[in-house]
C-alpha cells in the first residue's frame, strides 16, 4: 500500500540548513528554506496545566511526503497550527518493496 496517498493536507515546510550567517549589523540570520509538502498529523497528547500557570501543551505524530528536506529544526505549519520537529526524523520504509513511502516526526504544537 502507498502510505502517501493518505497524506491528505497540505502544509509549509521551513528547514534550517547549513550555516548561519550574520548581517552587517553582526545578527545572526538562519539559512532557511521553505517549501510545500503533502501531510498530516495525529494528535499524541495534550496537557492544560493549570496549577500555578495556565498552560496548554500538544504533541503530535507529523507525516511528511517522502523526498521532503526534514530534519531536528524543521517546523511544518498545517492551517493555523505550527508545529516544531522534536529528535530526529524518520524515514519509514516498505517491507515489500524497500521504497521509503514517507517520512515521520515527533512535534510540539508552538503556535
Amino acid at each position: 500500500m502507498n502510505d502517501s496517498r493518505l497524506l491528505g493536507l497540505t502544509g509549509t515546510l521551513t528547514t534550517r540548513s547549513g550555516e548561519d550567517y550574520r548581517d552587517e549589523y553582526n545578527d545572526v540570520v538562519p539559512n532557511e528554506s521553505t517549501s510545500t509538502v503533502k501531510c498530516w498529523w495525529q494528535q499524541t497528547q495534550a496537557v492544560d496545566d493549570t496549577v500555578d500557570t495556565a498552560q496548554a501543551t500538544e504533541t503530535a505524530r507529523l507525516f511528511i511526503e517522502a523526498g521532503a528536506t526534514v530534519n531536528a529544526t524543521s517546523t511544518l505549519a498545517i492551517g493555523d497550527a505550527t508545529w516544531e520537529i522534536v529528535g530526529p526524523p524518520w524515514k519509514v520504509t516498505d517491507p515489500r518493496t524497500g521504497v521509503v513511502t514517507h517520512i515521520e516526526a515527533n512535534g510540539r504544537r508552538v503556535r
